[in-house]
């Protein structure tokens, strides 16, 4: 069987081809349709395109129309309407008092609630007047939340301190400091002062020449011995002199370098003890000048509890700033503290010298008592500076004013009033939960 065939010419390119009948004409080189002529037509040969008309080209794919359910215009209506309704009952809470006014018209309709004690009083008094107080408070308010607003703690002047604050002020600090007792002191005899130098020489393997050992021995007797007398005869000054006298060493071997190498160095246990005893002289020195103001300071202290005992804790703060400024004026009398200057001192090794400034560890425990004494006292007067007449006074007028702003629905005004109470404890703790429920009335909502 035949297959019919059907020539054509391209217009566009000149391309000559032949088609099933059936097919679709198209140029096989420049793929154009509209262009297309048939050859075995003969009109087809007559047929010239006009400059005026535009050659086309098809595309392989066609665009298909995209059906959209009835369910989802539905849906964008019901979303539509929740998203006004949502929006209106937000503006007629948040933005406008209407559902306060009509919680103020429903609250007056309704049974008239009881009033505690310590309810808020209105300026117009009246049997219901707390219920309608705290009725006229934000509805977004729980009843618990307008219960703590509505709270009034009362505050007693003069106001009796609770356990913890009489444990503070009857507390007692020790004065262990005995300004008239000698310290311990141990000297040496003579007959060990030798038998050192003799263990020391053949510990090291050094002999000491016959005069240089029998300078160290004269020295040894006639300063060192000698302070030891004094001091048991309490002649404290002259004795810390004999003691700097005891340390100045003849030079050894007319070297100096020779003579700090070993004579020093074989010397060091013997120049300790010089020094020790120096520094315990100092401290006995430091605490005969401030014993007096230690005494008073402690007749003072001690005079402090029977005023406390009556309970005026005006009178009480004033004892106490005295006491303060007096064991200032001690602390700064120890720190002040110097031993007294010797000539002798000069003429002493240099290296040795150093050994001497050490007035300042003779005053660490004269510091360390008087610091506890301070810290003690300065625990005392803040108690007893808030339950003064006049701190009480001050909070006192503070939180009232705060329960007023309250009233007035002043929030932002009650809210700087209650964070300066701070005292006594029972106030503080209401004005902390007052506080909370406020900052939720005076925060902005965040966009």
């Amino acid at each position: 069987m035949d297959i019919k065939t059907i020539r054509y010419h391209c217009q566009n390119c000149g391309k000559h081809f032949e088609l099933r009948e059936e097919e679709s004409p198209r140029c096989p080189s420049c793929f154009w349709t509209s262009s297309i002529r048939s050859l075995d037509e003969p009109e087809a040969l007559e047929r010239k395109p006009t400059s005026a008309a535009r050659p086309t080209r098809d595309f392989p794919f066609k665009i298909m129309p995209v059906k959209v359910p009835k369910a989802f215009f539905q849906f964008l209506w019901i979303a539509i309407l929740i998203l006004l309704i949502g929006s209106g009952f937000y503006y007629l809470v948040v933005k406008t008092k209407l559902v306060q006014k009509i919680g103020q018209s429903i609250s007056k309709k309704s049974s008239t609630t009881q009033v505690s004690s310590t309810a808020l009083k209105p300026k117009a008094a009246s049997s219901n007047a707390s219920a309608h107080a705290k009725a006229s408070l934000p509805l977004l308010l729980s009843e618990e939340e307008r219960t703590v607003l509505t709270n009034k703690e009362s505050i007693a002047i003069p106001r009796k301190l609770s356990e913890d604050e009489m444990e503070i002020v009857n507390r007692r600090v020790d004065f262990p400091i005995d300004g008239q007792a000698l310290p311990a002191l141990k000297f040496w005899s003579e007959k060990e002062f030798k038998d050192f130098l003799t263990t020391e020489q053949k510990a090291r393997g050094i002999q000491f020449s016959w005069g240089y050992e029998h300078s160290l021995n004269k020295l040894f007797t006639e300063h060192y011995l000698k302070a030891g007398g004094l001091f048991q005869k309490k002649e404290i000054d002259p004795a810390q002199q004999e003691l700097f006298k005891a340390l100045l060493f003849p030079v050894y071997s007319n070297d100096i370098r020779l003579h700090r190498a070993v004579a020093l160095v074989m010397l060091q246990k013997y120049i300790s003890d010089v020094l020790e005893k120096v520094k315990a002289l100092n401290g006995y020195t430091l605490q005969q000048t401030v014993a007096q103001g230690l005494n008073d300071l402690k007749e003072n202290y001690d005079g402090f509890f029977g005023v406390a005992k009556q309970s005026n804790w005006d009178e009480a703060l004033q004892f106490i700033q005295r006491l303060e400024d007096k064991a200032k004026l001690l602390e700064t009398e120890i720190n002040q503290f110097e031993v007294k200057p010797s000539p002798v001192i000069s003429q002493i090794d240099p290296d040795i010298q150093r050994g001497l400034s050490f007035h300042r560890e003779t005053a660490s425990t004269l510091t360390s008592n008087l610091n506890s004494i301070l810290a003690d006292l300065r625990i005392k007067k803040k108690t007893l500076e808030q339950n003064t007449s006049k701190s009480l006074e001050t909070v006192k007028t503070k939180y009232e004013a705060a329960l007023v702003a309250i009233q007035d629905q002043k929030w932002q005004e009650a809210l700087t009033l209650l964070e300066s109470v701070a005292y006594p404890p029972e106030a503080a703790d209401d004005a902390k939960r007052k506080t909370a429920v406020l900052l939720r009335l005076v925060e902005k909502p965040k966009t």
